[in-house]
């Protein structure tokens, strides 16, 4: 009795496994058949659709430049017939810099058959952690800003980055300090994001070329007037005598950090990695005098300086890298488009990652088989508002 009762038990045990695992796989191939319908539903909009939907995804509150430079090159496409003669809509989109706000407006996006293309997002964070989405949905997206050492190195399909690689600093980087024969270097960088992994990058490639990194020092940006003090207390003390110091940190953190060393006494070049904004360069010449960092904007491109004036007259500011990038970004894509002659996301990724070098306002570009950018035209030094107007 008890052996049938094991056995009635273990028969109705496995019969409900089975019934609730293929209630699973069913579930899943719906929901996977709905997913693709999706992105069959954008393929026919691309090829028959109106209007031409692009979303512009980023954290505004942080970087509104960056969507006034693609409202800029909106305006400016639509004015001379839009795309393969459709007008393109902006769908500005914002993530408020959080994981939460980046994937859910990567679903309001995705959910949309009308749009085609995404520029963004602004963080290489929310960048990485939504790009399996969009390529799944059929959407290409090109980032202007995430410069992340692992972003796009999946062999994505659709996904593309149109940001000066942090590869390409270091690089740069090496060789600013074998010109001006700098044996040790100390790197500072704000250890709250992403810019500790671009620190350690930074290390290893100096370090590489027989340079001394005597302190690697990380400290939280939280921590208010001691940020400073910590700073300049890590890279000044008797026993740490550094030919250079390298910042990694967002701009106004550079300059305030900048500021702080300067009034300490110490007059040694400092290099940023990563271009300040050129507005806030007009106010700052004398404070950013032996400051170095990444000059990522061609000014010998055609169509630059037409680009600052229009950006001044749009907008009442002087444009900043960001406000470039996003512009650049479009036209890039827009490029693509023209090339292809389609709107249709396999085509137009397939012309990218065939690009011979193109001329932008970033510099010489091409594209990887990864969908990473490749620029020629990249230095260090120093610029300033007068080389725009």
């Amino acid at each position: 009795m008890k052996k049938t009762i094991f056995w009635f038990l273990l028969l109705t045990v496995c019969t409900t496994s089975v019934w609730w695992l293929a209630d699973i796989l069913i579930m899943s191939k719906n929901e996977y058949d709905q997913f693709r319908g999706a992105a069959h539903s954008r393929q026919l909009y691309a090829q028959k659709g109106n209007i031409v939907g692009i979303a512009a995804a980023g954290d505004w509150a942080t970087y509104p430049s960056l969507l006034n430079g693609i409202n800029l090159a909106v305006e400016e496409i639509n004015k001379t017939g839009g795309l393969l003669g459709r007008s393109i809509k902006l769908i500005p989109v914002d993530d408020k810099g959080s994981l939460e706000g980046a994937f859910e407006t990567t679903q309001q996006i995705c959910d949309q058959a009308g749009t085609l293309f995404v520029i963004g997002h602004s963080d290489a964070r929310l960048t990485q952690a939504v790009v399996q989405n969009y390529e799944f949905y059929g959407i290409l997206m090109i980032s202007p800003l995430s410069a992340n050492l692992t972003q796009s190195q999946k062999n994505f399909q659709f996904i593309f980055s149109n940001s000066t690689r942090i590869e390409m600093i270091a690089e740069k980087l090496l060789a600013l300090a074998k010109k001006n024969h700098w044996s040790k270097i100390g790197i500072t960088y704000d250890a709250s994001n992403i810019n500790t992994r671009q620190a350690h990058y930074f290390e290893s490639i100096l370090m590489s070329g027989n340079i001394k990194i005597p302190r690697l020092s990380g400290v939280h940006p939280d921590q208010g007037p001691e940020y400073l003090e910590t700073l300049i207390k890590n890279t000044q003390s008797e026993s740490i005598q550094i030919d250079s110091l390298v910042i990694v940190a967002g701009t106004q953190d550079s300059l305030n950090i900048i500021r702080g060393y300067r009034a300490s006494g110490f007059n040694q070049p400092i290099v940023l990695g990563q271009e300040p904004e050129n507005n806030i360069l007009t106010t700052n010449k004398k404070l950013l005098t032996n400051v170095y960092w990444p000059l990522q904007i061609n000014t010998e491109a055609s169509g630059y300086y037409q680009f600052c004036k229009s950006y001044l007259e749009r907008f009442g500011t002087f444009s900043d890298i960001t406000a470039v990038s996003g512009y650049d970004t479009l036209m890039v894509l827009a490029n693509a488009v023209k090339k292809a002659q389609s709107l249709e996301a396999v085509v137009v990724a397939e012309t990218m990652k065939s690009f011979k070098p193109d001329q932008s306002l970033t510099g010489t570009i091409g594209f990887a088989s990864n969908g990473n950018a490749i620029k020629a035209q990249f230095s260090f030094g120093q610029t300033s508002l007068d080389d725009q107007l």
